[in-house]
């Protein structure tokens, strides 16, 4: 074994042991997995430390790991030049008609251009969490996925959500009561009496009026959409969008070796350049300016990218965990140390079969997802943790600084159009 196998053997048993130490600091369920159960599978070795430089990727797959670029530049730029100053014309419309005020269809469009940038403010949330996250063996679909596939699936869970919200609440299938006031008539005659008020001398009208009956009022039922609801359920779309926007992200430093990283980050532009063509090209021409099917391709786009990065990150994952296992389990044998062997792992699952270990599940329900990856590791974590995650230190970070900066200028400026 050379120098360079050595040390990088030794960095994989520090990052165990770290991992160790905190599961012990923590028996909470987030990170709460036992340190044999850590050693005795390649899973948890290292997330963040591995020998992703001798093991390339093909084209097919980081096309396929990077798909959800696809899938956000699609629904991001055909909304807010094209479906959304639509939707604001409908809201624009109906509160006109139906309510007793008015929202401006540009009022509107800055409250959803107010709404997406704030929802941006969940991505350095995200990427704190994900970093944090050990996926636990009680969801076996979780665990072999890593610590950003679930955060990704979440993500899209609440696009696909958001999606269908604003397809149900822009469609004109709410009930809207519209009261018609006709004026008052004579309970004995049924005739109209409004000429009354046509009348100069004050004593015949007030004659009249006391013959006539309470004003008489119909009322009509129309259909429109829900501009309240619609509003709500924009901000989990957004809010889910930015969540898939940050893994995607950090999936090229986690999964692409460093020699392929430029082949990556231009298959990334190719990939959002190419969602906003889709997007306009559908829109324009297979969908025939139809609002409604352009909700419909979003959330099959959104569906089909998530497959797609999900099945080439279980890939790339189990192939770096067994690549990461072998070489620690090498790195042991030479060393004289007790070796690992699977007798744990196979342990594992015969409780399992046997039914008297912790309950298995392969894919948790939705609320207990959000459990998982939002509120338990939230609570865990402190307040100035999370607070830091929206700060940068100008002297150690100028350059991201500056490009952070110029990106405040240019979202200022594209939202002021």
């Amino acid at each position: 074994m050379n120098k360079d196998q050595h040390h990088t053997l030794t960095t994989i048993d520090d990052d165990i042991d770290v991992h160790v130490n905190v599961g012990q600091h923590d028996n909470s369920s987030y990170g709460a997995i036992s340190s044999s159960n850590r050693l005795a599978s390649p899973i948890s070795i290292s997330h963040s430390l591995r020998t992703t430089t001798t093991i390339p990727m093909t084209r097919y797959s980081i096309v396929s790991i990077l798909s959800t670029a696809f899938s956000y530049s699609c629904i991001m730029t055909t909304f807010f030049i094209l479906i959304g100053p639509i939707e604001c014309q409908r809201i624009e419309y109906e509160t006109s008609r139906y309510y007793s005020y008015t929202i401006s269809k540009s009022i509107a469009l800055g409250g959803f251009a107010c709404i997406a940038g704030l929802a941006q403010l969940i991505s350095p949330l995200v990427g704190l969490l994900s970093d944090c996250y050990i996926p636990s063996k009680n969801h076996i679909g979780l665990y072999h996925f890593g610590k950003r596939m679930p955060y990704l699936i979440l993500g899209t869970i609440l696009v696909v959500i958001g999606l269908m919200g604003q397809f149900w609440a822009s469609s004109p299938i709410h009930p809207v009561t519209i009261y018609i006031d006709i004026g008052q008539s004579n309970t004995n005659s049924n005739t109209n009496t409004n000429t009354i008020f046509d009348l100069e001398q004050d004593h015949i009208a007030d004659t009249t009026t006391s013959l006539l009956g309470p004003p008489q009022i119909n009322t009509k039922i129309e259909f429109c959409g829900a501009w309240f609801q619609y509003i709500i359920f924009f901000l989990i779309s957004m809010l889910g969008l930015n969540m898939v926007y940050t893994v995607m992200f950090v999936l090229i430093p986690d999964l692409v070796p460093p020699c392929q990283t430029g082949v990556a980050n231009g298959t990334l532009a190719l990939l959002i350049v190419s969602g906003s063509l889709f997007g306009f090209f559908c829109f324009d021409i297979l969908l025939d300016n139809d609002v409604m099917r352009m909700y419909k391709m979003y959330i099959c786009v959104s569906i089909i990218a998530l497959l797609l990065t999900c099945v080439n990150v279980y890939e790339r994952e189990t192939l770096l965990k067994k690549t990461d296992f072998q070489e620690h389990h090498n790195h042991e044998t030479n060393n004289g140390t007790e070796s690992i062997n699977d007798s744990e792992e196979l342990t594992d699952l015969e409780k399992k079969e046997k039914g008297t270990e912790e309950e298995y599940s392969y894919f948790p329900q939705p609320h207990v997802l959000v459990y998982l990856l939002l509120y338990e590791p939230i609570m865990n974590k402190k307040r100035s943790e999370m607070l830091a995650a929206y700060w940068i230190d100008t002297s150690e970070h100028y350059d991201f600084f500056i490009v952070t900066l110029s990106r405040f200028f240019y979202y200022m400026g594209v939202s002021s159009q």
